[in-house]
C-alpha cells in the first residue's frame, strides 16, 4: 500500500508514518516540509528514523550497516524547530 516513491511509507490511518534512514557520519538535511503551514503546525504524519553507521571492508567486498538509534517522532512533533521556536518569539 505504501511506496517511498509516492511520499508517506506506511499511509494508512492507523500508521500515517514514513521513514527515513539517514547515516550517523553524513545526516540528511532534506526537508520534507511543503510549505509555511507545515513548518509551524507539523507535517501531519509521524516520522520513524534510523541512524547507521557504515563500515566498507575491501578485503572482502562488503559492507556493514550497524544501527546505531530509532526514534519514533509523534507527528505533533514534526514542525520545524527553528520556525516556531525562534522567528516566531521574533515576530511577537
Amino acid at each position: 500500500m505504501g511506496s517511498s516513491a509516492l511520499g508517506i511509507d506506511f499511509p494508512s490511518d492507523n500508521s500515517l508514518t514514513d521513514i527515513k534512514v539517514t547515516s550517523v557520519k553524513q545526516p540528511q538535511s532534506s526537508c520534507p516540509f511543503r510549505d509555511a503551514k507545515q513548518k509551524i503546525f507539523g507535517l501531519g504524519y509521524n516520522f520513524l528514523i534510523f541512524v547507521y553507521d557504515k563500515k566498507d571492508n575491501s578485503q572482502n567486498q562488503t559492507t556493514i550497516l550497524d544501527f546505531v538509534s530509532c526514534s519514533f517522532i509523534e507527528k505533533e512533533r514534526t514542525a520545524d524547530y527553528t520556525t516556531t521556536t525562534e522567528q516566531i518569539k521574533k515576530i511577537l
